[in-house]
């Protein structure tokens, strides 16, 4: 099962999200900050908690909690493949830890790797005629090519946004170094007429 997740959370505030998996089914995920483009954030996955371990009495026990199987820290935008050892509810979080705004865009992608039935015992079970045995088929290649394809346009949108943020400092740098330049240029013109003006004094002095 392929998903796209859009998260929108605040700097500092961990958003975590729970999925069922099997063992020896694999599960891959690609994070990447939307906005803003100077975030950073830390990432992790728990697997499920052992049973009979101890459990938080505000936490749900059947919930993940068990040990941390992949970590990234102050990163961007990343991808992780995972083989499960054991069946069950694992974590994904995310934690904004650095930006320029109070709000972390997230673009999580997610797939269990979980396989259709197919569709032979499908057709068995469910007496579906060979048209729509198709339709489920065609149905299937299209969301996967929908997850991929999401997943391309929202790298694209990331890659926009950095270009727009390095266009827009580069603009207010070149201002402030011209506001610099002209600044020193009426500094040196003050200075001259200073300069002349206290020549022509003592000239006169002199005189």
């Amino acid at each position: 099962q392929a998903r796209a997740i859009m998260i929108e959370q605040s700097k500092g505030m961990e958003e975590c999200f729970y999925e069922t998996v099997h063992a020896g089914s694999p599960i891959t995920g690609s994070y990447i900050i939307l906005f803003p483009s100077d975030a950073k954030m830390d990432v992790k996955v728990l697997a499920p908690r052992p049973e009979g371990a101890p459990a938080d009495k505000a936490e749900n026990p059947k919930l993940a909690g068990g040990d941390t199987v992949y970590v990234d820290e102050n990163t961007v935008q990343g991808f992780f493949s995972l083989v499960p050892e054991v069946s069950g509810t694992y974590q994904f979080c995310f934690l904004p830890n650095s930006g320029s705004s109070r709000k972390v865009t997230v673009s999580f992608m997610f797939d269990s790797g979980e396989k259709p039935p197919q569709i032979q015992e499908l057709a068995k079970n469910t007496q579906i005629d060979k048209l729509g045995s198709y339709a489920y088929m065609v149905s299937e290649q299209i969301s996967t090519f929908q997850f991929k394809q999401s997943e391309a346009d929202l790298r694209m949108r990331r890659h926009v946004e950095i270009l727009q943020s390095v266009e827009f400092r580069l603009k207010v740098w070149s201002r402030i170094l011209m506001a610099l330049v002209a600044l020193f240029a009426a500094g040196q013109v003050i200075f001259l007429q200073r300069l002349f003006l206290s020549k022509s004094r003592s000239s006169s002095i002199r005189v």
